[in-house]
Order: structure tokens, then C-alpha cells, then sequence
């Protein structure tokens, strides 16, 4: 993994996650979610898809790899056992990375990497006709 880091380029976690990009209409539910490895350098966000047979890490499973600025939380959700982080992309499309429990440091890091979410975004409550904007589900999971 080391050389494929840019010059002054620092590893700072790494871990599994689900991802799935959201698109069209369809829900996320019947969506196929593939297993891939998150890493966190100290200026970029790299995605691997996850090797087969435990074979070690390539440059040919990489899946994507941008600066954290490309990057906007959108929201943050549990659904049990995992969370789920929505990151808008600069070319407005939505990444979906679910984190087991164990993991979720690595989703922590990566929301405080990013900073703060997307303004504007705003949610309907359940049960209820109030709205919350999606910064408070970020932070409750900052609190963590």
C-alpha cells in the first residue's frame, strides 16, 4: 500500500466497509452492496475493492481514491448492527458506506476528515411533520 502514497502522503487508518453508490430511483435496499477496504491518509480517501482469496492489496483493486475536499457528509444513519454514511461527491453523485460496529472509529475519522456536512439538507422527522437538519445525525455520531 505504501507506494501507491503520494510523496508526504501519511497512512492514517484503514478498515472494511460495505459501499454502494446510490443511483436512479431504485432503492438502496434491492441495491447489491460489495465488500471493499477504506483507507484514510491525511489528504485523500482511497477505496479498495476487497481482494479475493486473501490475496494482499493491489493498484488494480483500486476503486477510487480523491482528496477529502471532493467529498460532503450528507447523513448519517444507524441501522442495526451498522451505520451508514451518505458522502456527496463534487460531481453530485452518492456514495453509501456501511460500517459494522467494530468499525465505526473508522467512520468517525472520516467524518471529522471531511468537515462540516452539506448546509441546506434537511430531513423529515417520523411520526412528526418538524424537520432536523442532517448535521445533528453527523454530530451524534461524532459524540460517540
Amino acid at each position: 500500500m505504501t507506494p501507491m502514497l503520494a510523496r508526504g502522503e501519511l497512512f492514517r487508518r484503514a478498515g472494511p466497509v460495505w459501499a454502494v453508490e446510490e443511483r436512479g430511483r431504485a432503492p438502496l435496499f434491492f441495491r447489491a452492496r460489495d465488500p471493499h477496504v477504506l483507507v484514510l491518509t491525511d489528504q485523500r480517501l482511497v477505496l479498495f475493492g476487497r481482494p479475493r482469496r486473501r490475496r494482499p492489496l493491489s493498484v488494480n483493486d483500486l476503486v477510487l481514491a480523491k482528496r477529502y475536499s471532493t467529498f460532503t457528509p450528507v447523513r448519517a444513519r444507524r441501522f442495526r448492527p451498522m451505520l451508514q454514511l451518505r458522502l456527496r461527491t463534487s460531481a453530485d453523485r452518492v456514495l453509501v458506506l456501511e460500517f459494522r460496529p467494530r468499525d465505526r472509529a473508522l467512520a468517525r475519522k472520516l467524518v471529522r476528515e471531511l468537515g462540516p456536512p452539506a448546509s441546506g439538507r434537511r430531513r423529515r422527522r417520523r411520526g412528526g411533520s418538524r424537520t432536523e437538519p442532517a448535521e445533528q445525525d453527523l454530530a451524534e455520531l461524532l459524540r460517540e
